[in-house]
């Protein structure tokens, strides 16, 4: 892993292949790269490499597995939003959100309690269930509450249930847009800013790309077989 440390420099895509992104995305390589980028503070140069990463994969995507496409899609779309979110882009990131939502059906599997758990709120992110299980009864929704899209019916399910895949940000969309409308009455809102990478002096953020990437070499990446 010891590219590791070059993850920051802009990557142009035609420099990039499917056997970099595979290696990137890979496990344990995809959580390193994510807390050499959070924990050195380089979030807005993260958030380039994750655009140019995505639109790369767009531009294959036929040239991939279907479940590998989708599986990668997610994992740069969460990267994106969270890397807006680090770098405190709030408007930007309550617009890409949105645009992501009408715009993808990735989806995640939850076990049909989930949605005794979590209510209502869950039940717009609701897209089928998977083709294994008995077909359940089809209803449209409230124009408001999901665009107009059908939704299967909550009760007729039997044990699993597809949900959009950013179902699991939503708490943290709610919470900037809090921000937003916070900046907008005018409110401070100083201590609702991260912390820069100007607070870090050259010797900190060495030392801990140095300390990750001793991490990551103890943790091998996984290969496909």
């Amino acid at each position: 892993m010891n590219f590791l440390p070059q993850i920051f420099k802009t990557y142009d895509p035609s420099s990039l292949d499917l056997s970099v992104l595979d290696r990137v995305l890979s496990w344990p390589t995809w959580r390193f790269v994510q807390e050499m980028i959070v924990a050195t503070r380089r979030y807005e140069e993260g958030l380039e490499a994750g655009v140019v990463m995505f639109s790369f994969l767009e531009d294959h995507r036929e040239k991939l597995p279907e479940q590998t496409y989708s599986d990668y899609a997610k994992k740069l779309l969460w990267f994106v939003l969270d890397m807006m979110d680090r770098s405190d882009q709030w408007e930007e990131y309550l617009q890409t959100w949105e645009s992501i939502r009408k715009t993808t059906c990735f989806h995640l599997v939850y076990a049909a309690r989930a949605l005794k758990y979590h209510g209502g709120r869950m039940t717009p992110f609701l897209l089928d269930i998977p083709e294994n299980q008995d077909e359940p009864t089809l209803v449209e929704v409230r124009l408001d509450q999901a665009e107009g899209v059908q939704l299967w019916e909550p009760e007729l399910t039997r044990d699993l249930l597809r949900v959009h895949f950013l179902w699991p940000t939503l708490r943290r969309k709610e919470m900037i847009a809090k921000k937003v409308r916070k900046a907008r009455a005018g409110e401070k809102i100083g201590n609702l800013y991260h912390r820069p990478l100007s607070d870090l002096t050259p010797a900190e953020v060495e030392r801990r790309i140095q300390w990750i990437t001793r991490l990551a070499g103890e943790h091998p990446a996984q290969t496909k077989s």
